[in-house]
């Protein structure tokens, strides 16, 4: 059981673990900002700021950037133009000032989300691993993250801010797109409408700052980024997380398992939508199927997304209801997900959608808890 001392002793062994890494791994040179995945951002962000926004997208051209900058580790540029013109004013910086100015705006956002969400559980929060991983990586899973947060939080109190929060989350079109799905189909239309506005003033402020060809650009790199969804293309794939990269480890063909990606994503949009319109939905169950059908129906997902798996547990701790051990258990491997993940990956383990999936469980046996609850009382 998850009592109230563990909770206070789990996260303080874990915060003091990643500090005993963090040391070991700077300390022996394991790790620097050059070989972790920010260096291409910056990359990306230099030549922005130079005027060669849709070379960004040459795998090459980004390339030979990165070794300008001292970059070890080289990688490819995917993302839509929206999110490349919030990257732009990193190019005035050096790589790790900039890299510091990141990760601090992540834990900024993430910090407002648990403060607003988890007031209880600072603690808890401070060491999801999830945090952690991306700020190791540089990676953008906390912004990501603290905008679905937020935006879930402040739906029904601020619409307008939450659809500001949620049109931001379309940097990364996989995630955002169904949370504007479930906001249709919760005819929440102030907040639809906000998120519209805020998405279409993002990509006129890409077009403006980084012309049009960036987005010609970027929409020529669709085929050559969807051959990067199967782990198959990285020596790092184990930390790939989505359906398709699970079944590929498995040795399920690439055909196959797109197929069966395709199809759990239909279902993972179907389930959505049918929650949101519901009005029987509590907004527990509401968040904790768009944040578990994001994760199953995204067919680009690695370690450094999986923080949305942790928003729903913030949602449960605020009802007070019991938590039954296999929910308990759910809970902590959503959680550790990040980690646990790639350990799963290296054992052909598909964790990650059975996660997914075990949580879109826990929450629909805590709706009906509720209703019969309600039924009792009345």
């Amino acid at each position: 059981m998850l009592t109230e001392d563990r909770l206070r002793d789990y996260p303080r062994i874990l915060l003091i673990s990643y500090a005993v890494i963090a040391l070991v791994v700077w300390l022996g040179g394991i790790w620097s900002v050059s070989r972790t995945d920010f260096i291409t951002f910056h990359a990306a962000s230099r030549m922005a700021a130079q005027g060669q926004a849709a070379a960004v997208w040459d795998t090459a051209a980004i390339r030979e950037a990165e070794k300008a900058l001292g970059g070890e580790a080289t990688f490819a540029f995917h993302y839509p133009p929206t999110f490349l013109v919030l990257l732009t004013p990193l190019a005035f910086l050096s790589t790790n000032l900039a890299m510091i100015l990141w990760g601090g705006a992540g834990l900024a956002l993430c910090a407002y989300a648990a403060v607003r969400l988890a007031p209880g559980h600072l603690l808890l929060a401070a060491a999801t691993p999830a945090i952690w991983v991306n700020l190791f990586q540089g990676q953008n899973g906390m912004i990501s993250t603290g905008l679905f947060a937020i935006g879930m939080w402040q739906l029904p109190r601020k619409p307008v801010a939450a659809g500001a929060c949620l049109g931001l989350l379309l940097f990364k079109p996989h995630l955002g797109v169904l949370a504007l799905w479930a906001l249709f189909c919760g005819r929440e239309w102030r907040a639809l409408k906000i998120s519209i506005l805020t998405a279409s003033g993002l990509g006129l402020l890409s077009l403006i700052v980084l012309g049009p060809e960036s987005w010609q650009a970027f929409l020529e790199n669709i085929p050559d980024a969807m051959r990067y969804s199967t782990p198959l293309a990285f020596d790092n794939g184990v930390r790939m997380a989505s359906v398709k990269a699970a079944m590929v480890r498995m040795g399920l063909a690439n055909g196959s398992a797109e197929f069966l990606q395709a199809a759990i994503g239909l279902v993972a949009v179907a389930m959505i939508g049918v929650t949101w319109w519901s009005r029987r939905a509590t907004t527990e169950l509401r968040v904790t199927v768009l944040a578990a059908g994001i994760v199953l129906a995204a067919p680009f997902l690695w370690d450094y997304d999986l923080g949305i798996l942790v928003v729903p547990l913030a949602f449960f701790a605020q009802t007070g209801r019991t938590m039954r051990t296999w929910h308990e258990v759910t809970g902590m491997l959503c959680y550790a997900a990040p980690l646990a993940a790639t350990i799963a990956g290296m054992l052909h383990f598909p964790l990650v959608p059975l996660c997914a999936s075990a949580l879109i469980a826990v929450a629909l046996v805590r709706q009906r808890a509720a209703e019969t609850a309600a039924a009792a009382v009345s």
